[in-house]
């Protein structure tokens, strides 16, 4: 009849009420008769079957067919239910006797309990491989007795009983999960709760979790990503795929991202609610552990790497030590919150380490960043030809905890580095990478234009200023780093003038005797190329540096050589000149700024700080400019302050009836 009310079958209109009548007469007395086979001639003419008034299976498929579109055969929805997940230290816990209760009042004070038992299921594995879950239904009217309408609706206060093997199990904490309508995030059952019964939703869901069990981490931000982005992966994923295989399909998928084109990264972080930056570290790691490692180590380990501030890129592993590989794995495997999975067994960390280390000795050497980036080979082939030695020179470096002095030692004592002048060719080939943001027609150009120059302490005597630099590079081979700003002619002098800062920043004695060398013999009382010669030799007979060296100290060590071809009269006055000269530098930004404090008669910070701020303006700033006058006007006034509080200091404990220097 249903059918019919719904004119999905069709009965003629002269014939109607008839047919409808004697469907009717059969359907009351229970049985397949005239009436029903009339009705079913009806439904074969009418989907043109074969005749007939027998239900055979063509017609039984029609009839279902028409009762699945209407929603007759789908299955009546339960009024209520209950569902969750039982686990305890060790994770979830199939075998566990669940019952669920509506609490009544004086509910497990009388006998029998003073409530209603609304169904009882046990722990066990779900279709999709996950353990521990039960799920219960249960209506209304289960529950209805003893209860009071809330708003015209009764809600049942749910108890839940817990067993195992025939003992009762206590739970030691209910979470209620969210659904994203009642309720938004996990919420803990309170005590309150906990006896009272919880108000139930119509779908109820909740771990609970219960005393025993091996203590397991929780799982870490790099599998909580994976299981977050399981759903968007294109590829059909079995119910009873392990972690290990959804892991290779998120992996899968994540090296197909396109952000440029396609901002398949945002659109992932914007379905999932994930963090962006999150995710495409994710694509990095998985995308490293391809290509080059050739996933020889696992894109969880690069995961750990990165979010431990190693880096994503091959360039940024080989800046890192082994050392500060392990720290960072040790520090992402078992700091809280985890960021990887520990490793099981514990030398699985170890392995990882030596890994990247291996692959990298083979691939570094010749291994590019990017298109016009430099390989270790290419900035120090010609000192190093050999692959192997060029391997050991990486690996050394990585394994090596220590100053950088003593690498260089230590790399002394290895089979092919024993020859000194190999070692300092090898040194100076990295140092003119670093120079020069590793522009290797610029290192070209510069080992062309100075042959004989092997070092860049020596270097910087020879390109010291823009202009040496700006003439240098004035060649199109030479390209131009994409970060320095300007047009064309601008970029190359904004180049230039980095270069010369460079250079002038690492050895800035040697740029500051330059610069004296330019002055007026007169200058220093007279003693000027005594004092050009002193701090030449001093920079390249005994690597002095003036930012952190003492001159009493490089007199002690080096004093006979470097004053031997000044004349003896005059070797006082050339020392205190040179005193000086590092008093000055420490007060300005460059050897220009020393170079117009000199001009200007200055010889120290007292000599500035002593003068009205105004005055001391005024005669600085057409030499050095505003910005540069008032900082060396502000380093003058903080030096001299310190040395005059070290000095009440010093009296006080020396003259003082307390023994201060003893407190």
């Amino acid at each position: 009849m249903l059918l019919i009310d719904k004119q999905r079958i069709r009965l003629p209109d002269d014939r109607r009420d008839d047919l409808e009548a004697g469907l009717r007469r059969d359907r009351d007395a229970g049985i397949y008769s005239t009436g029903t086979g009339n009705v079913i001639v009806t439904v074969r003419q009418q989907f043109q079957l074969s005749p007939g008034e027998v239900v055979d299976q063509p017609t039984a498929d029609v009839l279902n067919r028409l009762l699945q579109e209407l929603g007759a055969l789908d299955a009546p929805q339960p009024e209520w239910v209950v569902r969750g997940q039982i686990i305890d230290a060790g994770g979830p816990v199939n075998g566990i006797a669940v019952s669920v209760y509506d609490r009544d009042l004086f509910f497990r004070r009388d006998s029998p309990l003073t409530g209603q038992l609304l169904g009882s299921d046990a722990t066990k594995s779900r279709g999709d491989g996950k353990t521990g879950w039960f799920e219960l239904a249960y209506k209304t009217a289960d529950f209805a007795a003893g209860d009071i309408p809330a708003s015209g609706t009764l809600i049942p206060d749910l108890i839940f009983a817990l067993g195992r093997d025939g003992r009762s199990v206590d739970a030691l904490r209910i979470v209620r999960l969210p659904d994203g309508k009642d309720i938004t995030e996990e919420m803990p059952v309170s005590d309150d709760d906990l006896i009272m019964g919880i108000e139930a939703r119509r779908v109820e869901e909740v771990r609970i979790v219960i005393a025993g069990g091996v203590q397991m981490p929780p799982p870490s931000e790099y599998e909580q990503l994976i299981l977050a982005l399981v759903p968007l992966v294109p590829e059909a994923i079995p119910d009873n795929a392990d972690f290990a295989r959804q892991e290779a399909l998120v992996g899968a998928m994540l090296q197909r991202f396109d952000e440029d084109n396609h901002r398949d990264i945002s659109f992932a972080a914007r379905e999932t609610g994930l963090e962006r930056s999150r995710i495409a570290t994710l694509v990095a790691a998985f995308r490293l552990a391809r290509d080059p490692f050739e996933n020889s180590v696992g894109a969880a380990v690069f995961y750990g790497l990165a979010r431990s501030g190693v880096g994503t890129d091959v360039i940024a592993l080989a800046r890192a030590s082994t050392d500060d590989l392990r720290g960072a794995l040790k520090r992402a495997s078992t700091g809280m919150p985890l960021i990887i999975a520990p490793f099981s067994p514990e030398a699985r960390l170890e392995e990882s380490v030596r890994a990247i280390s291996d692959r990298l000795a083979r691939i570094l050497p010749n291994y590019h960043a990017g298109e016009r980036a430099p390989s270790l080979a290419d900035l120090i082939g010609t000192d190093l030809p050999d692959a192997g030695e060029q391997a050991t020179l990486w690996r050394t470096f990585s394994d090596h905890v220590g100053t950088t002095a003593e690498f260089w030692q230590k790399l002394a004592t290895l089979p092919g580095f024993g020859d000194p002048q190999k070692i300092a060719k090898v040194k100076y080939g990295l140092q003119l990478g670093a120079l020069t943001q590793n522009n290797i027609a610029l290192v070209g150009a510069v080992r062309a234009r100075h042959p004989d120059i092997g070092n860049i302490g020596e270097l910087a005597f020879a390109l010291d200023t823009q202009d040496k630099w700006k003439a240098l590079i004035d060649n199109e081979e030479i390209s131009i780093p994409d970060d320095v700003p300007g047009n064309p002619e601008e970029r190359r002098a904004n180049y230039a003038a980095s270069l010369a800062s460079a250079v002038q920043i690492a050895h800035p004695t040697a740029a500051l005797a330059n610069l004296v060398a330019t002055l007026p013999a007169t200058a220093f009382a007279d003693t000027q190329p005594a004092v050009t010669q002193f701090l030449s030799d001093a920079v390249r007979k005994a690597q002095f540096d003036l930012v952190e060296g003492r001159i009493n100290d490089l007199l002690a060590a080096h004093g006979d050589d470097l004053l031997k071809d000044i004349q003896a009269e005059q070797r006082p006055l050339v020392i205190a000149q040179v005193k000086r000269l590092q008093r000055l530098f420490r007060l300005s930004s460059s050897p220009l700024s020393v170079k117009a404090l000199v001009q200007a008669g200055f010889n120290s910070a007292r000599d500035i700080a002593e003068l009205p701020p105004d005055v001391a303006l005024d005669i600085l700033t057409p030499l050095t400019g505003e910005t540069e006058a008032r900082m060396v006007i502000n380093r003058a006034t903080n030096i001299s302050a310190a040395a005059v509080h070290q000095y009440v200091l010093f009296n006080n404990a020396m003259n003082s009836d307390v023994p201060g220097g003893a407190l």
